[in-house]
């Protein structure tokens, strides 16, 4: 089955899609009939570190940060988002960067915990399946 229409692409994000220069080498793959854009740098975030986003919507500023968190101070996107996300989740003054990290560190060891809960509970048995140790009545 083809489809005739194109596919709308999404909006660009200020600081994450930059136009591609000619020293960031790249490859295009397919995944289900859609272009990928696979990076074969490893400091990809570091080479958009002098864009400035301007202002950023805190939905935006979410994913700008997920490509800059990483990077080393300073990062032009990763105070925008920093400064986008304090305004929009603690008022007006900036969170220090040391207490991002720490709950990020919070958050990352409760889902790690999870996981090891989740991996340490036996499957469930179907209650109504014979075998399954419940009598079907």
């Amino acid at each position: 089955m083809t489809h005739d229409r194109p596919t709308p692409s999404p909006e660009p994000i200020p600081g994450v899609d930059a136009p591609l220069s000619p020293r960031r080498p790249r490859v295009e793959s397919t995944t289900a009939h859609r272009p990928v854009l696979l990076v074969q740098l490893s400091d990809f975030a570091r080479a958009e570190c002098a864009v400035d986003p301007g202002e950023l919507h805190p939905d935006n500023a979410i994913g700008v940060l997920a490509h800059h968190h990483d990077c080393p101070f300073p990062c032009i996107p990763n105070e925008r988002a920093t400064a986008a996300l304090a305004l929009r989740y603690q008022g007006t003054s900036p969170p220090d960067p040391d207490e991002l990290h720490r709950r990020l560190a919070e958050l990352v060891r409760e889902y790690l915990r999870r996981i090891a809960q989740r991996a340490d509970q036996p499957a469930n048995p179907h209650p109504y399946r014979p075998g399954s140790g419940q009598v079907n009545r």
